[in-house]
């Protein structure tokens, strides 16, 4: 069971690195028939819940990566996202917040064999991308957090800047 369920989390893999969501989605949906999803799974399934437009799934796939592990920044990050794409502005502070929090914890990033195996083929596909599209560079997982950190703290001022600390649920 174990063997099925990494195949097809590398199906889930290979078809998210081509932009095949759907694809991905349906590899996820097997492997949950055979293995319980971890929270790094529940994030990418709801990662592509969110780029098939499909915002009600991939808020409701966030919540179940939080429920098996409360310090998921990714699902931290869609959430709050999602809550900004919604207009539910002090939802997405307190997201942000707690992403914030949890990146200054510096939560070790999938520590499992498989995860660092999925983490070189991320990388070697990111080269090889980066190489097609003319030698462009690319941040990679750290100088997206920098950059993700960067926009969550210039949100939290922009907030306080236009709310205060009262918290708010929707613009007027």
């Amino acid at each position: 069971m174990f063997v099925a369920a990494w195949k097809l989390e590398m199906c889930a893999a290979e078809r998210m690195g081509a932009g095949k969501y759907e694809e991905a989605l349906e590899c996820y949906r097997k492997m949950m028939d055979r293995v319980e999803l971890s929270a790094y799974h529940w994030e990418r399934v709801a990662r592509c819940y969110e780029w098939v437009g499909e915002g009600e799934r991939a808020e409701r796939a966030a919540r179940c990566a939080l429920d098996s592990d409360e310090n998921s920044f990714d699902a931290l990050r869609l959430l709050a996202r999602l809550s900004i794409a919604q207009g539910h502005y002090a939802q997405a502070r307190e997201y942000v917040r707690r992403a914030l929090g949890v990146r200054r914890k510096s939560v070790a990033p999938r520590p499992t064999l498989l995860g660092r195996l999925l983490a070189a083929v991320d990388k070697v596909r990111k080269r090889g991308s980066a190489a097609e599209d003319g030698g462009a560079m690319t941040a990679g997982p750290e100088g997206d957090h920098e950059q993700w950190n960067a926009w969550a703290v210039e949100f939290l001022n922009g907030y306080e800047r236009a709310f205060g600390a009262a918290p708010h649920a929707r613009l007027p």
